[in-house]
């Protein structure tokens, strides 16, 4: 005949065991994929994915489409891409600024900084015609800079100045502004000197001054 005490003994150890060991894997247990996660801090200035943006070139007076050059980089790099057309798709990283040098034949030359949202998005470039007797003041980000490529550093007024009077082939212009030196320089090696002249700054201690004039002499 079984004690009573004895079973009653055996019963309660064996559920101390039996919970012993749930509680043991309650505290193991870590979900799938969680075990030792840390948190991430999303920046969302780092979210740049890539869209198309649509630029459409036309005559700034009559709105008619401008066959035109564009080049284009992200500010801050060395690498100058380009693209020919009336309406330009470029395949670029949202989130970020790029410039854009835009000439075309009989029009004057563009340069601008562009926010380039997220989504995908169009732009409407507008140009001038050139006329003889036209004043072009230009900002030059750093007058000291001779190349269109000093580090990383890109000047677009160079560039779009020399690719205007490339595609222009009949203009003829004056420079004046304390900087002009350092244009004229860079001109002599891509462009016929011919093309261009200086007017001497009335101040050449004022080297800092950040910009340019061009006036077209003749068309």
């Amino acid at each position: 005949m079984i004690d009573l005490r004895l079973l009653v003994l055996f019963i309660i150890v064996s559920q101390s065991v039996l919970f012993g060991q749930k509680d043991s894997i309650k505290k193991s247990f870590k979900p799938y994929g969680l075990i030792d996660a840390a948190p991430v801090a999303i920046n969302k200035n780092d979210f740049k994915p890539q869209i198309i943006l649509t630029i459409q070139v036309v005559d700034a007076i009559t709105n008619s489409p401008v066959n035109a050059k564009l080049d284009y980089y992200t500010v801050g790099d060395t690498v100058i891409l380009t693209e020919n057309g009336k309406v330009i798709s470029l395949t670029i990283n949202g989130n970020q600024k790029i410039g854009i040098v835009s000439n075309a034949k009989g029009y004057i030359w563009q340069t601008q900084i562009i926010d380039v949202p997220i989504y995908d998005t169009s732009y409407v470039l507008k140009l001038l015609r050139i006329n003889k007797g036209d004043i072009i003041t230009k900002q030059i980000f750093d007058p000291n800079t001779q190349n269109i490529n000093s580090g990383s550093y890109i000047n677009p007024d160079y560039l779009g100045l020399q690719e205007f009077l490339n595609l222009n082939q009949n203009v003829k212009i004056q420079i004046s502004g304390c900087p002009e030196r350092k244009v004229f320089d860079f001109l002599r090696e891509n462009v016929d000197k011919r093309r261009f002249r200086l007017k001497k700054c009335r101040n050449p201690k004022q080297t800092n001054i950040e910009t340019i004039t061009v006036k077209i002499l003749k068309t």
